[in-house]
């Protein structure tokens, strides 16, 4: 789960240390030596540099830059609450809006990561208030979406969605939330089996009522194709289709949850 969010992290590194105008050398090289330590992999290191650059910066315009970094290299070294904190004072302090937007979806990816849905979906929506329209803003957008979902507002994850199909029609979100355009769930349930003939569907539903479930049949596209989804409920609430899906597991060890 910790990892699984991990690989946007690498788009929202790279910025260009520029300007550093009434900055010491000592602080120019501390931020300096930080920043390469961090690209380089070496977040303890980088960590001890920024943390010695923040301790004098003062309301110096490259502090929030600091932070965000810091922030960073907290969160690769699986100190969250550290790089939470490092996050949230960042964007309180920063005028750049680019460390704004990539500060903000680095502290929804934690809070992704972590199931901290409401926070998570406020992280996301500043984050594309503010990025450029260009990814991962479409992969931000459509993790708004989710988030929006499990906190059931599902009219405002449709909104989400469509804006990714809208904006992003090429963008590697655009076909799962098309699905989830087309689809309009309003609710959860657990699939317990994807079918391209309406036979083999019905076998497994029947198979289910032998095993006494109540399962029924919804068709939808995916991949370009219509096909035979096999469903088990209507919960309005994320944590109790998990615990049903955790049920179901013991019939369908494949069983996942829907949408």
């Amino acid at each position: 789960m910790r990892n699984r969010m991990l690989p946007i992290w690498t788009t929202l590194v790279g910025l260009v240390l520029c300007g550093c105008q009434g900055m010491t050398q000592q602080q120019r090289a501390w931020l300096t030596e930080g920043e390469r330590a961090f690209n380089a992999g070496r977040y303890d290191e980088a960590i001890r540099s920024l943390t010695r650059f923040v301790g004098e910066a003062g309301d110096q315009p490259e502090l929030g830059r600091a932070l965000y970094v810091r922030g960073l290299s907290y969160a690769r070294s699986q100190q969250r609450e550290p790089a939470r904190a490092d996050l949230a004072q960042c964007v309180r302090v920063t005028e750049d809006r680019e460390v704004r937007w990539r500060a903000y979806s680095v502290l929804g990816t934690l809070d992704y990561e972590d199931e901290r849905w409401e926070s998570a979906g406020r992280a996301y929506a500043a984050a594309v208030e503010v990025a450029p329209a260009v990814p991962p803003t479409d992969t931000l957008l459509f993790r708004l979406g989710v988030c929006h979902e499990r906190t059931g507002r599902w009219d405002a994850a449709r909104v989400a969605f469509e804006r990714v199909v809208r904006e992003y029609p090429a963008g590697v979100m655009a076909e799962a939330a098309g699905r989830r355009v087309q689809i309009r769930a309003g609710h959860f349930a657990v699939q317990c089996g994807v079918f391209s003939r309406e036979t083999n569907a019905n076998q497994q539903v029947l198979e289910l009522e032998r095993a006494g479930v109540s399962a029924y049949l919804k068709r939808e596209p995916r991949h370009g194709v219509m096909m035979y989804v096999v469903l088990v409920g209507r919960y309005a609430e994320y944590e109790e289709a998990l615990r049903e899906l955790g049920r179901m597991k013991g019939h369908v060890p494949t069983a996942v949850l829907w949408p």
